[in-house]
């Protein structure tokens, strides 16, 4: 485990490319009430961090669940103008990367509704996956993203909280590993689950390994890892920080030059050094950030950022 002050302590946002950025926040706002709270215009951004070597023209907008706080966590969309994004979101369960925004939900009857009045379908996954959860469903954004609904309610919460991101990993113990380096704890494991195919859309039965991974008791956002066994994970073509979907992560980090050095001894400080951008008045980052690519090439950026 990395030093306090060289370790993540919080989710930040998650970063979900859109072809149309006022459609998509209709959608998260209708079903499931996340609400604005930050919009940015980039001009001559330097994204090369994200693999885009052009300058980028992009607008952006941060959308929150009814906890607002400096604690909580942010779906950021992004509409990319210059340089255009290319390709599409993959339709397949099994591809590996970001795989879905989690969200628990008071009663999934009750959004499954309003994903309805919003056109979409909603498919209920088997009874009892994942392990300990209440009832689950899917269903997609109009960028086809996959949005899974967990019923389970916060004490302090009414509505939609946005709780975990689902990642499809090539290898589970890998990937566990390198997310501890950041400071992510397992809290919960299973080896191997047979469940049907069909709740999927895929024949016959499936085989997966799972983990859930946390950052300590003070942040109860959950990074949850997901290895497709059989059928095997199906790997995807290099993507950059503009291709549509889920691209880029953020953790906030203590000191992103401490975070550097640590990352660095393990051999995982794959991004360069700590690098500094502008950041809007008030939003608690000084600017400073640190890019890595974790072992199935998802974009995760260190933001410096005080404890929360």
């Amino acid at each position: 485990m990395p030093r306090a002050d060289a370790a993540t302590h919080a989710f930040l946002r998650c970063t979900l490319n859109t072809a149309d950025r006022a459609k998509s926040a209709r959608f998260y706002a209708d079903v499931l009430d996340l609400r604005q709270r930050g919009e940015f215009t980039d001009t001559e951004a330097d994204v090369t961090a994200l693999g885009v070597s052009e300058p980028a023209h992009r607008s952006r907008v941060r959308l929150r669940d009814r906890r607002w706080s400096r604690r909580t966590p942010a779906l950021e969309l992004v509409q990319w103008h210059e340089p255009r994004g290319y390709g599409v979101v993959p339709d397949s369960p099994t591809t590996i990367g970001l795989r879905a925004l989690g969200f628990r939900v008071d009663s999934v009857a009750t959004v499954r509704s309003a994903v309805a009045r919003a056109a979409r379908d909603a498919r209920l996954l088997p009874p009892g996956w994942p392990a300990g959860a209440g009832p689950t469903a899917w269903t997609t954004d109009p960028d086809g993203v996959t949005v899974e609904l967990v019923q389970s309610r916060l004490a302090d919460t009414d509505g939609p909280v946005l709780s975990h991101l689902r990642l499809n990993c090539a290898n589970l113990e890998r990937s566990i590993e390198w997310y501890q380096h950041l400071g992510f704890e397992v809290v919960a494991k299973e080896t191997s689950v047979l469940l049907p195919g069909l709740s999927f859309g895929l024949p016959g039965h499936v085989e997966l390994a799972s983990a859930s991974l946390q950052l300590g008791e003070d942040d109860p956002f959950r990074l949850e890892l997901l290895q497709w066994v059989d059928p095997p994970g199906e790997a995807t073509v290099r993507v950059h920080g503009n291709t549509p979907g889920l691209r880029h992560v953020a953790f906030a980090v203590e000191d992103t030059r401490m975070a550097h050095r640590y990352l660095a001894e393990a051999g995982i400080a794959n991004g360069g050094p700590p690098r500094w951008h502008p950041m809007p008045a008030g939003k608690g980052e000084t600017g400073w950030s640190l890019f890595l690519t974790d072992p199935d090439g998802v974009y995760v950026e260190l933001a410096e950022h005080p404890p929360l």
